[in-house]
């Protein structure tokens, strides 16, 4: 369809979002608290079913802590899940 992006652009587009999510401390925060602005805030433009996704990962991971989400998102979304999960 035209002004899709193709699936490796928004591979890549989740996984610049998890990176910054596991390596900047204020960004994760700002990201469980508000998660649509704090993404706007940062430049992404998530689809429906990708803030979908980040919105159920938030929920069902609301008891970790900050840093026990980093740690999280690193096994949970080891490279080559993100192919699969996302598309």
């Amino acid at each position: 369809m035209e002004g899709q992006q193709p699936a490796e652009e928004r591979t890549e587009v989740i996984r610049a979002l998890l990176v910054l999510a596991m390596n900047d401390s204020e960004f994760l925060r700002d990201v469980r608290y508000a998660p649509a602005s704090a993404l706007s805030r940062h430049g992404f433009t998530l689809r429906n079913e990708e803030m979908d996704g980040v919105i159920t990962y938030l929920i069902q991971n609301a008891g970790l802590s900050d840093e026990g989400m980093a740690r999280d998102l690193g096994v949970y979304f080891p490279p080559g899940v993100l192919e699969a999960r996302w598309h």
